[in-house]
C-alpha cells in the first residue's frame, strides 16, 4: 500500500480567545484548505573578492505566508458572522488546520480578504477567506 494520504478528515479551527492556548473550534465545513508557503529575504552581500565571482548571500526576514480556507455555508451556520468578526479586529487571531493524521499547521494570522457566497440555484455556498501569518507558524508532525 502506498505511503499517501488524502485530506479527508482535516479541519479547520479558531481560538476563542486569539491565542493558541485557546479552546479550539472547528470553523465549518472546510471544502479546502491551502496552508501557508514560507518565504524569507535574501541579502546580497557580494563583493570584489567573492570566490570564483559568485554572488553570496545572507538570510533576510521570514515571511510566515498566507494560507486560505474554502467553507461551505450551512443552514444556521455562523461561519460567516464569525469570520466576519475576525476580519474587523485589528488583532491576529490564531487558526490551525488539522489532519486527519493530527498533524497541525497553528498560524496567528489576520484575516485580508473575506468573500461572501456566490449564490444560484444549483451550487453550494461556499465561503472564501484569505489569512496572512503574523510572527512564528508551528507545525506539529502527525502519527
Amino acid at each position: 500500500m502506498a505511503d499517501a494520504k488524502i485530506g479527508y478528515g482535516t479541519t479547520f479551527k479558531r481560538s476563542d480567545d486569539g491565542t493558541s492556548g485557546g479552546v479550539m473550534t472547528a470553523v465549518a465545513k472546510v471544502r479546502s484548505l491551502t496552508p501557508a508557503t514560507l518565504s524569507r529575504d535574501t541579502k546580497d552581500v557580494s563583493h570584489l573578492e567573492s570566490p570564483g565571482r559568485f554572488r553570496e548571500f545572507l538570510g533576510g526576514m521570514r515571511d510566515g505566508g498566507e494560507f486560505s480556507a474554502e467553507l461551505f455555508l450551512g443552514a444556521g451556520d455562523l461561519a460567516y458572522e464569525t469570520l466576519l468578526t475576525d476580519f474587523t479586529d485589528d488583532d491576529p487571531g490564531y487558526y490551525e488546520i488539522e489532519t486527519v493524521s493530527g498533524a497541525i499547521w497553528g498560524y496567528s494570522g489576520l484575516i485580508t480578504s473575506l468573500e461572501p457566497p456566490t449564490i444560484n440555484i444549483d451550487d453550494e455556498l461556499i465561503v472564501n477567506a484569505t489569512f496572512k501569518v503574523s510572527g512564528v507558524p508551528s507545525w506539529t508532525a502527525g502519527s
